[in-house]
């Protein structure tokens, strides 16, 4: 029988695989009922991949990973709570866990935000909040394990998204850093899905990153996420770019909607895309490849006021009239005249 003093210390793999899963979809679990109850691992996968390929070759790499920790892996059918992310209402998967154990105690301790009394701090949803340990460093092993099972591979545009949406932009930026202090993957940004953050991986370290964790990845179910064979090395522009939301036909109708006077915040409305996708479009920043006239440099710029314009002002305001009359007979708006008189007053 298996106890607790006569299991082994974790070795550099085990280690590497848990911070990479960590990072992933991996969790670990307490009791909250019995906060001196040793805490145990978790991992949760869909049965098969996008591609169809059952994931039991990986769930079963994992189980013989971290033996002789492991209690069981057993099929589960998961109810879907998140009708933003999956469309039917149930979805068949693997559940991995271990057996409960001190050593995973340490674990929860670094990776999950406790109180001064050392009780892992709840959300709004009672879910204990997931940090990124400080002295976290990252391996091709850590990395690949991170990515297959929490990461979004976009071959025709040559990019990675690894989903860190559970971590805050600080955490983010920290494992940016690791990933160029560590692994030499420097070309990374931030961009955010509904609010949160994740990791951007542009072409530029594309294949390095996939060349980096590719040696590690012995699975069927998850060689599409390394597979670069769908690049487009024609550069995507316009209506052709994976993410485009407008159609070529839809420019010249912007510009003609501009020049109608049509603000361009209800042109991005009407298009269901953002203002400045609008604004980057009229000023020659987008579509490029349409060859269309940028719109001319905006004429509502507040003009500056002359000495005697301002003396003026001040004369007109002290004979009654009104500033939203003095605003339209020197072409300004009412603020730039309060303003105005403002400064001047502040002069006497």
């Amino acid at each position: 029988m298996k106890t607790h003093s006569n299991l082994p210390n974790f070795t550099s793999k085990q280690l590497e695989f848990i911070n990479g899963s960590l990072l992933g979809d991996g969790w670990l679990s307490g009791n909250k009922n019995k906060p001196h109850q040793n805490w145990h691992y978790s991992l949760l996968q869909s049965k098969l991949d996008n591609n169809g390929v059952d994931k039991g070759k990986y769930m079963n790499w994992c189980y013989s990973v971290i033996s002789p920790y492991s209690c069981r892996i057993r099929d589960r059918i998961m109810k879907n709570n998140l009708k933003f992310t999956l469309k039917k209402d149930a979805y068949n998967c693997y559940e991995f866990n271990t057996h409960r154990h001190p050593i995973w105690n340490a674990f929860a301790k670094k990776w999950y935000l406790h109180d001064e009394k050392g009780i892992p701090i709840r959300n709004k949803i009672e879910r204990i909040i997931k940090i990124v340990p400080k002295d976290l460093k990252l391996t091709p092993l850590t990395v690949c394990i991170w990515y297959m099972e929490d990461g979004y591979n976009a071959q025709k545009d040559a990019n990675i998204t690894l989903c860190t949406n559970g971590f805050s932009i600080e955490e983010c930026n920290f494992l940016r850093e690791r990933l160029k202090e560590d692994l030499g993957v420097s070309h990374t940004s931030i961009q955010y899905d509904r609010k949160q953050p994740t990791i951007y991986i542009g072409t530029k370290s594309y294949f390095d990153f996939i060349n980096i964790i590719k040696p590690c990845v012995e699975w069927d179910c998850f060689q599409y996420k390394i597979d670069t064979s769908g690049y487009n090395k024609v550069h995507q522009s316009g209506e052709n770019h994976s993410q485009a939301k407008l159609k070529d036909a839809d420019i010249p109708e912007i510009f003609e909607f501009y020049h109608e006077g049509i603000i361009q915040k209800e042109i991005a409305k009407k298009y269901g895309v953002r203002t400045s996708t609008i604004a980057l479009i009229l000023n020659g920043k987008r579509f490029t490849h349409l060859n269309i006239t940028p719109k001319e440099p905006s004429n509502h710029c507040k003009p500056h006021l002359t000495k005697e314009q301002k003396e003026a002002i001040a004369a007109m305001k002290q004979q009654g009239c009104k500033q939203k009359d003095i605003a339209e007979k020197f072409g300004v708006n009412t603020a730039t005249v309060y303003r105005t008189l403002k400064s001047q007053y502040m002069r006497k």
